[in-house]
């Protein structure tokens, strides 16, 4: 029976990601066995003959969390959500919305690809998962659904480390990145219902993180964290506080803090 869920699984992804391919193509972009190609910018798949199976766990690996991906094909059925506490972050590019006006749409998705290939190699790194791609931003995820030690600490890593290589990457096309983080409870497993479900999480702290990084735009400022995060890891990085800042969609002014870099090592 396991064997046979797995298989109607694989068959949903590889039509899932038939699609995905046929979307690409009809976007102006040379997609093969060897990859894609667009304005000099190309992106790679391994060539052979992999089975059916192994091409979808291939694609599905790169492009969409194997964590996730392993933990939905290896279940013995459906994840039930579960209440978990968890760092969560969601980036964004600034000014993407005026760069893309006008634009052929082969050369946006060329920098798309180029931009979320740098999130999965950076937060994969440091045990991350990326849960999803929202058009230019992406959530993020941090000890779900695999449990990682320290949680927080890897998500204040990763957002250094996208600062640093992401903005340099957009530099040269006049944009930005805004990353917000929060730590605490959510809600995760398959959220749905019948056969229309995913992997994903849910909860106020989904929402504080999402906030936080729509934030950055008001206060010019590029990674943004609540106290609750920044206590985590208050011994590990430097902060600069902000004090408390009303929020849309809470009673309460939110503490808020932005991740300035990490504190010297001991002995340094």
């Amino acid at each position: 029976m396991a064997a046979a869920r797995r298989a109607s699984r694989l068959v949903i992804i590889s039509e899932n990601v038939n699609r995905i391919r046929s979307a690409v193509k009809g976007c102006g972009i040379a997609l093969s066995g060897e990859g894609w190609q667009c304005n000099g910018m190309s992106s790679t798949i391994p060539t052979g003959e992999p089975s059916r199976a192994q091409r979808t766990e291939a694609i599905l690996g790169r492009y969409f969390s194997p964590e996730i991906a392993e933990t939905l094909l290896n279940a013995e059925g459906p994840q039930p959500p579960r209440l978990v506490r968890t760092a969560v972050m969601f980036c964004d590019i600034r000014g993407f919305t005026a760069y893309s006006d006008g634009k052929p749409p082969c050369e946006v998705a060329a920098l798309l690809a180029n931009y979320w290939e740098h999130i999965v190699v950076i937060a994969s790194a440091q045990g991350g998962t990326v849960n999803k791609f929202i058009g230019d931003g992406a959530l993020i995820l941090f000890g779900v659904p695999v449990e990682i030690p320290e949680p927080m600490a890897a998500a204040a890593n990763v957002a250094l480390a996208l600062r640093q290589n992401l903005e340099k990457m957009l530099k040269p096309y006049g944009l930005g990145l805004g990353i917000g983080l929060h730590y605490g409870d959510v809600i995760a497993g398959e959220i749905g219902f019948g056969e229309r479900s995913e992997y994903t999480v849910i909860g106020g702290t989904v929402n504080l993180a999402s906030r936080l990084e729509s934030l950055n735009k008001e206060l010019g400022s590029r990674i943004l964290l609540s106290e609750a995060a920044m206590n985590e890891v208050a011994d590990q990085f430097q902060f600069r506080p902000l004090g408390g800042i009303p929020i849309r969609g809470l009673s309460q002014p939110v503490e808020v803090f932005e991740l300035m870099g990490k504190l010297p090592s001991d002995g340094v």
